[in-house]
């Protein structure tokens, strides 16, 4: 009895070599995704959103899961009086996904439960994340233009500069071009939105940074 296992034929040999050649592929696509561009996810339960405190990029997804083993009904309302985003009454083992179209420090809130307090933080997006004083910045802190009423503060922090400074004050765009002026270092970004029926304001969202050489 022969106990050698038959050889692969030429076909044999280049569908695994193709598959192989897929596999890392898919793989090398996998790692390629940005690690902002990942869905972050709240966790409701009795009576806590965990974490209390979560930051996203902007343009990306927050999913707020409500457990199944939940025993009572809540909300992710947004509570700086922009009226961004309410997920209206959510009973147990469902879920509410909310994309980030706008940058700014948001509270929010159950609505049910008032004492449940909780907080999301959006940075701008700015790309590339390096370059030169030659470079051109594109600077963004909204994803689609929002409804008439509503308007954005944007700042920056120069290499040179002790603090923040205004940028654009009560503009209605999405995003500016920004060409460094201060010198190699670091620059730094920061948005609000304000406005709104009956009115309201978020805080100004964490700092995004560019090096610049």
């Amino acid at each position: 009895m022969n106990d050698q296992q038959p050889t692969p034929s030429g076909k044999g040999r280049r569908a695994k070599r193709i598959g192989a050649a897929v596999a890392v592929s898919l793989l090398g696509l996998a790692l390629a995704v940005p690690a902002e561009a990942v869905p972050k996810t709240v966790t409701v339960t009795e009576f806590a959103f965990t974490p209390a405190s979560l930051t996203q990029a902007l343009g990306q997804n927050v999913v707020w899961n409500y457990p199944a083993t939940n025993f009572a009904t809540h909300t992710s309302t947004d509570n700086t009086g922009l009226g961004l985003w309410d997920s209206g009454f959510r009973s147990p083992g469902t879920s509410f996904t909310f994309t980030t179209d706008a940058s700014g420090t948001f509270a929010y809130h159950c609505a049910i439960h008032l004492s449940m307090l909780a907080t999301l933080k959006v940075t701008d997006k700015v790309t590339p994340a390096t370059g030169t004083t030659a470079t051109v910045f594109k600077v963004s802190w909204a994803t689609a233009a929002l409804p008439p009423g509503y308007a954005f503060d944007v700042q920056v922090k120069t290499p040179t500069s002790a603090a923040f400074v205004n940028l654009l004050v009560n503009t209605t765009l999405k995003m500016t071009t920004y060409t460094p002026t201060a010198g190699p270092g670091v620059y730094q970004f920061r948005s609000l939105v304000k406005g709104g029926t009956p009115g309201g304001t978020s805080t100004f969202s964490p700092p995004k940074k560019i090096t610049v050489t």
